[in-house]
């Protein structure tokens, strides 16, 4: 179940930040773009406002969009590798 906090809704405002919570932290952690010299990692962290943990939305095109974090900017995307096949 969600926690209280959290909203469901069909459409993404583009002009917002938004953070990413999940179940089993609760809204104590969210998901934070960290950096330590060459390595970069998401991860969960503590709740702050720093921009690390503010991800914004870019519309695509074909229902599709882009989840980008505040601190990286335009240049880099939220993505998967699934290099487990």
């Amino acid at each position: 179940e969600l926690p209280p906090t959290t909203t469901e809704s069909e459409e993404i405002d583009v002009n917002f930040y938004y953070r990413f919570y999940n179940v089993f932290s609760g809204t104590k952690k969210v998901l934070e773009f960290h950096s330590t010299g060459p390595q970069h990692a998401f991860i969960m962290s503590l709740t702050s406002r720093r921009y690390s943990q503010q991800f914004y939305f870019v519309p695509m095109g074909d229902d599709f969009v882009a989840i980008r974090n505040r601190k990286m900017g335009d240049e880099f995307s939220l993505d998967v590798v699934n290099d487990a096949y």
